[in-house]
């Protein structure tokens, strides 16, 4: 999944992309087909991103549902460290439809679908 982040419109902010270069940056570091992206700022104009991600080579279909947010520097995850974090981490479903709402301590909340049918 990719977004054109070194400007969003309305945030005040005009961010450099962690390769530093303006252009696209590749959000969920991943080859895999990322779907139903859902993208909030918070109250600094900084963009938390969360989405649905197919598992590289699962049989049958496992999507989970994937979390970052930009902190000025870098793509971080809920706890602060460099990266994306799995939220829905259930092995072998199939999460979907993933939102987000960001509260006024800019703490992000999610809810999503979980497909309990594709457990075996």
């Amino acid at each position: 999944m990719r977004w054109d982040l070194h400007d969003i419109p309305g945030s005040g902010h005009l961010m450099k992309i962690s390769s530093g270069v303006p252009g696209y940056d590749n959000v969920s570091d991943d080859l895999e087909s990322s779907t139903q992206q859902v993208m909030e700022l918070d109250s600094n104009g900084f963009p938390h991103v969360v989405w649905s991600n197919h598992i590289l080579g699962s049989f049958p279909s496992n999507d989970e549902i994937f979390y970052t947010r930009w902190n000025g520097n870098d793509w971080v995850d809920l706890t602060g460290n460099p990266g994306i974090s799995n939220i829905s981490n259930t092995d072998g479903t199939t999460s979907a439809n993933p939102d987000m709402f960001i509260d006024d301590q800019n703490n992000p909340h999610f809810v999503w679908k979980e497909d309990l049918s594709s457990v075996h």
